[in-house]
C-alpha cells in the first residue's frame, strides 16, 4: 500500500507478529516511516537544526531590537534589518533611506561597565579627530545607551550613525 505521507508504496510487516505482540500493525508501520523520514532529513539537510536555532535568535534579537528604537528619536517609519550576528547582533535601521546601525550587545549584555567603556573609547577617538568613527547616537534621555528589560533579561543597545562605505575584505 503506498504511504499516506511519501506517496511511495512500501510492504508493512507481516499481520500476525505484530497482531500476536498486542500492537496495531499500521501504527507501528507509521512510527518507523516517520523515523526513516526523520533520519533522511537529517543526511540531506545537516544544518537544518542549526539554522532553526539560528533563525529563532534573529527573532528575537529583531523584536528586542524594535524595543530599542523606542529609546531613539527616529521617524515613526523607522524599521530595522538584520545585518549579523556575532558577540552582537548588528541591525541597519531604515527610514526610506539608512539613518543609523544599531548594535545588541550579546556577549557584554551582562557587564555594562564594559560597554560603557567601549563606548567612551569611540568618542574619545572621534573627538581626537585622527580616526574618522561613526558618531554615537544619543537615547531621547540623552545617553550613549538604550538599557532596558526584554526577555527576562537586561538589554543593552547603542546606536551608530550611517556612514556609506564597503566592508574591508581580507
Amino acid at each position: 500500500r503506498a504511504s499516506p505521507i511519501t506517496g511511495v508504496g512500501r510492504t508493512a510487516p507481516t499481520m500476525p507478529y505484530w497482531h500476536h505482540a498486542g500492537t496495531d500493525a499500521s501504527a507501528i508501520f507509521l512510527l518507523l516511516e516517520l523515523a526513516a523520514l526523520a533520519d533522511r532529513d537529517r543526511k540531506i539537510h545537516p544544518e537544518s537544526e542549526k539554522v532553526t536555532e539560528r533563525e529563532k535568535n534573529a527573532a528575537i534579537y529583531t523584536r528586542h531590537a524594535r524595543e530599542a528604537l523606542k529609546h531613539y528619536r527616529l521617524p515613526e517609519a523607522a524599521r530595522l534589518r538584520l545585518v549579523s550576528v556575532s558577540e552582537n547582533a548588528t541591525f541597519l535601521v531604515e527610514a526610506g533611506r539608512p539613518v543609523g546601525i544599531l548594535r545588541m550587545y550579546l556577549s557584554n549584555a551582562d557587564k555594562p561597565a564594559a560597554v560603557r567603556s567601549e563606548l567612551a573609547w569611540i568618542e574619545a577617538i572621534r573627538e581626537d579627530g585622527n580616526v574618522r568613527t561613526p558618531a554615537i547616537v544619543r537615547t531621547r534621555a540623552g545617553d550613549v545607551w538604550a538599557r532596558f528589560p526584554a526577555g527576562g533579561a537586561e538589554r543593552i543597545c547603542a546606536m551608530f550613525e550611517y556612514v556609506p562605505g564597503a566592508e574591508l575584505q581580507g
